[in-house]
Parts: structure tokens; C-alpha cells; sequence
């Protein structure tokens, strides 16, 4: 019997480290697709000034992930929602988020 939950312990163990490792590398894919779209497109208007808290600040109702939607169809780009996704996935995490909470 020991030997069961020794074992079931190590196998859940060694499962979630999968998992983990799976979700972590995700995280950085979606982060660079985000990433290569942003500089692709957004860069030729936008430099890393341009992002900063005070659009938050400033407009109670700026919403990050609907302005990137809205300036894809401005830009006419096309970008399917997984792409739109992704590059607000960059913009929070690389300029909106809590320098503390970074990895």
C-alpha cells in the first residue's frame, strides 16, 4: 500500500511538471507571435514611448485588447482573433503589467 502512494505521488508529481513546462512554453510562443506581429505592423507608427500607463490612467474605459482590434481594421491587416490575441497578450505583459509581477 506504501508503495502505491509513493508511486501515485511520484507520477502526479512528474504530470504537473509536463504540464508546466507545456503551459510556460505557450506562454513564450504566444509572447513572440505576439511580439513579431506588433513589431510587423505597429512599429512603423508606434515606438516603446507610446505605451504608458496614462492611456489607462486617463480613459476609465480604454480597453487594450479592443484598441488593437480597432487599430488592425484601421491598418486594414486582417488579423484573425488568435492574432489580436497575441499581440495584446505582448502590449500587457511588455508595457501594462506590473514590473514585480514579471517573469
Amino acid at each position: 500500500m506504501l508503495y502505491r502512494k509513493k508511486l501515485f505521488g511520484i507520477l502526479f508529481v512528474l504530470l504537473c511538471s509536463i504540464n508546466t513546462i507545456s503551459w510556460a512554453e505557450n506562454i513564450d510562443e504566444r509572447l513572440q507571435r505576439g511580439q513579431a506581429l506588433h513589431h510587423q505592423i505597429c512599429r512603423g507608427c508606434h515606438e516603446d514611448n507610446m505605451y504608458t500607463e496614462r492611456h489607462l490612467s486617463r480613459n476609465p474605459y480604454f480597453d487594450l485588447r479592443m484598441q488593437t482590434r480597432l487599430w488592425s481594421e484601421v491598418v486594414n491587416v486582417k488579423w484573425a482573433d488568435a492574432e489580436i490575441d497575441d499581440v495584446f497578450y505582448f502590449l500587457k505583459e511588455t508595457y501594462y503589467s506590473d514590473p514585480s509581477s514579471k517573469r
